[in-house]
């Protein structure tokens, strides 16, 4: 069993109602052609990441995603989360390093704390190549709407009407003909916590993304935390532990990798698989000394005789 085996790593359908290319056609559009103009075009880099578009087609299509108990899955906790606890209305802010700069934001308000009926989540996207033509192509065919208006700062700003209560905003700053600032916004009636569904997939979602950058990279760091609150999350899972041991060892911190083995082989005592798993690693970790030709011969016999006595008890 390989490491992509163990951990587990599988890729999970998207968050996004609809698959967003900002330089892709519609899909009434005529064939492309090969060389011309169009076909270059098209072999541009998108103008946003796609889990940049993914995040705001989820968030329009559910507003009740503008939570944290969501968000923290797919774009990490917000720095200032616990100055906001206290507060009716909420601004929480997202930054990036090493240079912090601001690339979100999300503002809650309603008639008491706890309670949300307005809220606006926003993304800074200064160095983008989306321009306001491109996001009509793809939004002008969708939704109740679609109206210019200027922002606080004399910007002009699209606004997609998706629904009676959300919307969603490109803004330009003046001369530039390139969006700088995206936002979804909802007003209506108090929004539900998200759907359960909904947060374990943007948890597994996140931990598998931890996982595969960590396997290329070799920087477990981020990974590891993952794992610990999956650990946390299910104790009773011996292959959780796995995964983490598995994680620890890749990492070099060889006596929490032996913890977290021990505590599957104890869990999984009796699962020939999670045994099998557990006594490699050991091995690896130089906890046990290597299996002899004999005792490999042994075992194998041992494990199928024990198949053999299974399928006879079994019966019909």
């Amino acid at each position: 069993m390989n490491s992509a085996q163990i951990f587990g790593v599988r890729k999970l359908a998207s968050v996004a109602l609809a698959v967003f290319a900002c330089v892709s056609l519609p899909l009434n559009a005529t064939p492309v052609h090969p060389g011309s103009h169009a076909a270059d075009a098209r072999s541009r880099p998108p103008a946003l990441a796609p889990d940049t578009v993914n995040l705001i087609y989820a968030l329009s299509a559910q507003p009740e995603l503008m939570n944290l108990a969501y968000l923290r899955y797919i774009i990490g906790a917000p720095e200032n989360e616990r100055s906001q606890m206290a507060l009716k209305a909420k601004n929480y802010l997202w930054y990036q390093e090493p240079k912090r700069q601001l690339v979100y934001r999300l503002h809650q308000d309603g008639p008491q704390n706890g309670v949300v009926t307005r809220s606006v989540f926003t993304i800074e996207v200064p160095d983008s190549q989306l321009t306001a033509k491109e996001v009509e192509r793809v939004f002008g065919h969708q939704g109740q709407g679609h109206r210019t208006v200027f922002d606080h700062q004399s910007h002009p700003t699209d606004v997609y009407s998706l629904s009676s209560n959300t919307y969603v905003s490109f803004t330009q700053p003046q001369d530039t003909f390139r969006v700088n600032k995206i936002a979804v916004g909802y007003e209506g009636p108090p929004l539900p916590p998200p759907p359960h569904q909904a947060v374990v997939g943007a948890y597994v979602l996140g931990k598998n993304k931890a996982v595969e950058a960590a396997m290329k990279s070799g920087n477990w760091e981020q990974a590891i935390t993952w794992l610990r609150r999956d650990a946390a999350l299910r104790p009773a899972d011996p292959y959780v532990h796995i995964q983490l041991g598995t994680a620890y060892k890749a990492g070099l911190m060889v006596n929490e990798a032996i913890g977290e083995y021990s505590k599957a082989a104890k869990l999984g005592a009796g699962n020939p698989e999670v045994e099998k798993i557990c006594r490699a690693a050991f091995i690896d970790l130089k906890v046990l000394p290597p299996q002899t030709p004999s005792q490999n011969a042994n075992q194998s016999r041992g494990y199928l005789a024990g198949n053999q006595r299974a399928n006879s008890a079994g019966g019909l």
